[in-house]
């Protein structure tokens, strides 16, 4: 999850891409909603390819934890 401009925004990333392109469309106005110990919630929303938002939720699960 990274800061741009002034809102929160989440992005997942190809590890080997050099260019930093995002695989699905990019979360604006991030928030964590919950965080457990393998996993965490992100709400937020998502803007469409004709310039809707539509409201999002992330359910991140934390590959390699136990």
């Amino acid at each position: 999850m990274g800061i741009c401009g002034c809102s929160p925004e989440a992005k997942i990333y190809e590890p080997n891409d050099q260019q930093r392109r995002p695989l699905i469309p990019e979360l604006q106005n991030a928030q964590l909603v919950t965080m457990t110990a393998t996993g965490m919630l992100l709400h937020g929303t998502e803007r469409g390819p004709d310039g809707a938002e539509y409201v999002q939720e992330w359910s991140i699960k934390l590959v390699g934890v136990d």
